[in-house]
């Protein structure tokens, strides 16, 4: 017994030591891994959606990566807003080229209020990587994912209602003059969302199925299968 305590002590230490040396030989500037996967993943769907066309695949791939990301995230909600900021100030970059209107008397009003434009969606976000990431603390990682097209379409019907309403470019729109353009006019943006989300997670499962084994067979299984019900529910409806 005390062999084995001391054979499992020697192990943590060395795991401790081995962090320890990456962490060292890392320079402060380099980013974490799953920082660079969220900066990653906000292009990504920034070049998936309009007004470039044809590129729709890369919406869900690029949520996949980000879901992919949160698993190991020390601050999910951070991570979430980190994506947001690079998403939304690529995907809204127009805003800072508008002229000057009544509202705005002068030029230089234009990039203050693009700014704050682009901080008020992100908002959003934060607030979704903090649900996320309470729910992956209390119920593990495999089950907050599962529940992430939930929040996530929640997330984009609230950004898109109300007097301060902002539904420029929900997930959804990613499939505007593509193949799937017919499913949009019958179920709409929320609904195409609810489609590239469930979509983004099954690609995350599988990846992480296939690089950590068979511990994501059950939850790959049930996003693809929820994939797949939700597909022939929107061609039904």
């Amino acid at each position: 017994m005390n062999w084995t305590r001391n054979r499992q002590s020697g192990t943590l230490h060395a795991m401790e030591q081995t962090t320890q040396e990456i962490s060292k030989s890392t320079p402060w500037w380099v980013p974490p891994k799953p920082v660079n996967l969220a900066l990653l993943a906000g292009l990504m769907v920034t070049l998936g959606l309009p007004p470039i066309t044809h590129t729709g695949l890369l919406v869900p791939l690029g949520l996949a990566v980000l879901f992919i990301a949160l698993k190991d995230a020390r601050q999910p909600a951070k991570l979430m807003w980190i994506f947001a900021l690079v998403h939304q100030a690529s995907l809204l970059h127009w805003l800072f080229l508008l002229i000057p209107a009544k509202t705005i008397p002068t030029r230089a009003l234009v990039p203050i209020q693009a700014s704050l434009a682009i901080l008020y969606v992100t908002v959003f976000y934060l607030l979704l990587g903090w649900l996320f990431g309470t729910m992956r603390s209390r119920f593990g990682y495999r089950r907050a994912l599962l529940a992430m097209p939930a929040m996530w379409v929640g997330m984009e019907a609230l950004r898109a209602r109300g007097e301060m309403a902002f539904p420029w470019c929900i997930s959804g729109a990613s499939v505007v003059d593509g193949p799937l353009m017919g499913l949009l006019r019958a179920s709409g943006e929320i609904g195409m969302s609810a489609l590239v989300v469930f979509t983004g997670m099954t690609l995350a499962f599988l990846w992480l199925w296939r690089s950590r084994g068979d511990g994501y067979r059950r939850a790959g299984a049930a996003a693809l299968g929820g994939t797949f019900l939700l597909m022939i529910a929107l061609v039904i409806g």
